[in-house]
């Protein structure tokens, strides 16, 4: 059963969720120059965070998917 349905849902309220996502988050914000291959690494170690792959069936949507994967990006300043 989802914790959150029909929600839309904050970066906030998925690192509470899932609280690895904040951890991956810091790690990439102190990469200086961040390129395609640190995008790629940090999307791999979220993959099992957040979306269809994860255990959490509150976080197994598109748009958690897509507000982790913004915050990764915002993270790396690309």
């Amino acid at each position: 059963m989802n914790i959150i349905q029909n929600k839309h849902l904050s970066i906030g309220q998925i690192k509470k969720i899932e609280p690895r996502i904040n951890r991956v988050l810091n790690d990439a914000a102190h990469i200086q120059e961040a390129d395609w291959p640190d995008y790629s690494r940090f999307k791999q170690r979220l993959i099992p965070l957040v979306g269809y792959y994860c255990k959490n069936e509150s976080l197994q949507t598109s748009e958690a998917y897509d507000i982790v994967i913004s915050a990764l990006c915002k993270a790396l300043k690309i």
